[in-house]
């Protein structure tokens, strides 16, 4: 489809925001960080403490996506899960307007290359977090992560929130 000119308006739309703002609708990268932030007051995930990792250590990265930073109702999952781990006492880190879109939607619509760009420099950024575990609420990173980033040299154990929150209920946290 891309590579015959034939992507659809709105899809070629969304190809053009994620490679400008991150996400595909074309909404302020720098809101991101900012939404979450809105919402967590209680949820102490922090993109300075990714940082910092020499002072604070974390054991997982939450991977919030773009849904999860804009859709309101994602932003409650998100807030939800972030609170979870909270009261489990799980520590945890989000990379705010750092992290950038994951690469599923260009990579099922044909844009590989977006899709390699976005990869590289999503592993580029956990390798430099020294991130080893990644968790997410949304479930086409957490396919992209465990399945199609390890290909282009991903190591981090990778788990949707149902498994982490299965695993702690198992643990009685």
């Amino acid at each position: 489809m891309l590579t015959e000119g034939k992507m659809d308006a709105d899809a070629q739309r969304a190809m053009t925001s994620i490679e400008r703002q991150g996400n595909p609708w074309g909404l302020n990268r720098k809101e991101r960080e900012k939404n979450w932030r809105e919402l967590r007051e209680d949820a102490c995930a922090d993109s300075e403490r990714a940082e910092k990792k020499a002072e604070q250590t974390f054991d997982y990265l939450f991977w919030v996506g773009s849904m999860g930073a804009y859709d309101n109702r994602s932003q409650k999952i998100a807030l939800a899960f972030a609170k979870l781990l909270n009261e489990a006492g799980v520590s945890f880190a989000i990379l705010g307007n750092k992290e950038k879109n994951s690469g599923d939607t260009p990579r099922r619509l044909g844009n590989e290359f977006l899709f390699q760009e976005l990869a590289a420099k999503n592993i580029e950024e956990f390798q430099k977090n020294g991130v080893t575990k990644i968790v997410t609420i949304d479930p086409h990173a957490y396919n992209l992560f465990k399945n199609e980033y390890p290909d282009f040299g991903l190591e981090a154990e990778v788990y949707h929130h149902t498994e982490l929150l299965a695993e702690l209920v198992k643990e009685g946290k």
